[in-house]
């Protein structure tokens, strides 16, 4: 009976579960979905950082005082 048992184990350890390409479409979406929120996030500090310096040079064009 121990020896069943212990085959049991082997054969079922040597077949990957069936909800595998699940959890590998879980991680390329998370992946993706991680990827396209750091490119957001990088275009938006960009554009932010252009807007500082633009705003800044208008500053100092109009001179102390406005």
């Amino acid at each position: 009976m121990g020896e069943q048992v212990g085959l049991s184990v082997m054969l079922q350890a040597g077949v990957p579960p069936a909800n595998v390409p699940f959890i590998v479409a879980a991680f390329v979406v998370t992946g993706v979905a991680l990827l396209a929120y750091g490119l957001y996030i990088f275009r938006r500090r960009r554009e932010s950082e252009k807007e500082v310096l633009r705003v800044e040079d208008d500053g100092q064009q109009d001179g102390p005082g406005g």
